[in-house]
């Protein structure tokens, strides 16, 4: 896959490729850009100068006293992110904390056994079972399996800002109980935007090359590393506040080579599990699952609002898709 360096030589930004769009025949030409934090997409959006923004101008940066944005300025925003959002973690801190109470825990990691160990299984020893001696693994020797968890910053204009709290208060309740159980968890946000387009408009990163029917871009931020504790001031900004996609996934947008002038919008949120590569035949969902455990937790498009109505079923929701990630045998026994 062809990269492109920004100015700074510090950033790539995949170059856009071919995906259709599962259920619409359509061919898009997808961009993905990768950062390693919120204050990494920051430093590239400074870093980066705009090359072309909506026809109707540049939303990123605009002036917002409606508070569309959620900020009146970029810079507003980018103070948020960088010295902590304390609305955000106030509103997040007890609904989170009622997610905990109401998610089930996770299974605990069984015990190996062997023909010999640090102590016997009584049962076992009486059944008559040779393996009836537990044998403890040192933690330092003990692999600790790695769940990928992705979740949309994208909803639907009819979801309220309560059920986006909820949402996210049941995930980040639903990633405790999975490193209360021993695992470890990463975290992304992604955003994907992809817009129908006039058919021969050039698309710069393919230069020369022309769209078929449309752009898009992924923007992928990565916002716990596997290991890491949760940074719940990063996790609660990328999961509610509007700012988020409407200053930062927009600019991100604006700072590449998507012919933004000629339509008449950014595009609208598309799932992981619809785009799908022409080069490799697989979403990209499917590539991101490959490396263990994954679940994707998609845009709350309109008709799924109610699914996060309450903090309850936010958390019934949420564990229907979390229930979807596989874990082998072996991982389980680690």
């Amino acid at each position: 896959m062809t990269t492109y360096k920004d100015r700074t030589g510090r950033y790539t930004i995949d170059a856009a490729e071919p995906y259709t769009v599962k259920g619409t025949g359509k061919l898009y030409n997808i961009a993905r850009g990768h950062f390693d934090g919120l204050a990494d997409l920051i430093r590239w959006l400074d870093a980066s100068p705009i090359l072309n923004h909506q026809g109707r101008g540049i939303y990123s940066e605009r002036h917002d006293p409606d508070a569309w944005s959620g900020t009146r300025t970029y810079a507003e925003a980018r103070a948020l992110v960088m010295n902590g959002w304390k609305e955000g973690r106030d509103k997040m801190e007890p609904a989170m904390a009622a997610a905990i109470a109401a998610t089930a825990p996770m299974p605990s990691k069984a015990p190996r056994f062997d023909v010999a160990g640090e102590y016997p299984d009584v049962a076992r020893f009486i059944a008559g079972d040779p393996m009836n001696m537990v044998r403890q693994v040192r933690a330092s020797q003990r692999r600790r399996p790695v769940i990928k968890v992705v979740t949309s910053i994208s909803a639907a204009s009819n979801v309220s800002p309560q059920a986006m709290i909820y949402r996210g208060a049941a995930i980040l309740a639903q990633v405790d109980a999975w490193e209360a159980a021993g695992w470890s968890v990463e975290i992304i946000a992604t955003e994907v935007g992809t817009n129908t387009g006039a058919r021969g408009i050039p698309f710069g990163f393919q230069h020369g090359a022309f769209c078929n029917d449309g752009y898009g871009m992924v923007t992928e931020i990565t916002l716990k590393k596997a290991g890491e504790p949760m940074d719940l001031d990063a996790l609660t900004f990328a999961m509610i506040h509007p700012a988020m996609l409407r200053r930062f996934s927009l600019g991100a947008q604006e700072r590449i080579d998507l012919n933004l002038a000629n339509r008449n919008s950014y595009g609208r949120p598309t799932s992981l599990e619809l785009l799908t590569s022409t080069r490799t035949g697989r979403t990209i969902a499917q590539e991101m699952a490959d490396e263990g455990p994954f679940v994707y937790f998609p845009p709350i498009n309109g008709n799924m609002a109610d699914l996060y109505s309450s903090q309850s079923r936010a958390v019934e929701t949420v564990q229907k898709f979390a229930s979807r990630a596989v874990f082998s045998t072996e991982e389980n026994a680690a």
